[in-house]
């Protein structure tokens, strides 16, 4: 007599690694350098699922997106309609002028990168000294919910060209497709999930340190002995990406949670927020 149940569908596996190194790059009686850096790769494979469950579905949009777990693929591939292309990779176009998308669902991506890691610098000349820390990621795929939705309504960056365009691909019959059609019908009847799936690699300089570190003896001296340390720094944090492939919105900053789900989707997020500001510290 029960209308449902809670009940454990799958198994997964996860093998990675993990490396680090750090050390001193130079030590000389006025300049030193230190560096760290660590990088991780990690594979999450959904290994088993009930019989009774083909695909499991975390989670779906209404334009119909979902992120799913597929027996035997990784976790949290990105699953909707895609272009349909010939044996080529060309686009299919159909007699209207707009490509056509494929017959069903199918992986589009996956949020998985290759690996991710960081690497910080470390650096002091007479006590004037620098720090640095860089953030970065490799693969993994994010759909921009953001730019979808811009681009339906004519304001994302890609539709600043207004003017008629004919599609790039072929027709049914392998001939090129030479029916033109307005910007408007393009974006907003001829683009499918595949047109959003963006590359969420990105290198960041995640902070940044500036300051001086006055002598000890000097400053003992000017002091009376009242400090013992003084320390003036100018900081930022998330600061710039030197690599990235959205649009606008950051790869690492857009989900709207921490579940798979919300891993895979940029939902039109708050932007990240620069931080900048200034450090004194006495030591008495």
């Amino acid at each position: 007599g029960y209308e449902s149940q809670t009940a454990n569908v799958g198994k997964i596996t996860n093998k990675g690694i993990e490396l680090e190194i750090s050390g001193k790059v130079i030590n000389t009686k006025d300049f030193n350098l230190d560096a760290t850096a660590n990088i991780a790769s990690n594979r999450t494979r959904v290994t088993k699922l009930d019989p009774t469950v083909s695909m499991y579905q975390f989670s779906s949009l209404e334009n119909g997106l979902q992120v799913v777990a597929i027996q035997g693929d990784k976790l949290g591939e990105i699953y909707d309609y895609g272009y349909k292309r010939d044996t080529k990779g060309n686009k299919i176009i159909g007699s209207d002028g707009l490509p056509e998308k494929t017959d069903s669902q199918e992986v589009l991506g996956c949020i998985q990168p290759d690996f991710t890691g960081s690497f910080g610098l470390n650096a002091n000349y007479k006590g004037i000294f620098l720090s640095a820390l860089f953030t970065f990621q490799k693969g993994g795929d994010i759909y921009s919910f953001t730019e979808a939705s811009a681009a339906n309504v004519g304001v994302a960056k890609c539709t600043v060209d207004r003017s008629d365009r004919v599609v790039k691909g072929v027709l049914e019959n392998g001939s090129t497709n030479t029916t033109s059609i307005s910007a408007q019908k393009y974006w907003q009847n001829g683009v499918t999930s595949e047109q959003f799936i963006y590359d969420a690699s990105y290198l960041k300089l995640g902070e940044l340190t500036v300051g001086y570190d006055f002598p000890k003896a000097e400053l003992r001296q000017l002091t009376h002995n009242i400090f013992n340390s003084f320390k003036v720094s100018l900081f930022g944090s998330n600061l710039l990406y030197l690599v990235k492939h959205t649009p606008g919105t950051t790869p690492d900053g857009s989900a709207m949670s921490s579940n798979i789900f919300s891993q895979a989707v940029d939902f039109s997020p708050v932007p990240n927020t620069r931080t900048f500001g200034v450090s004194l510290n006495l030591g008495f």
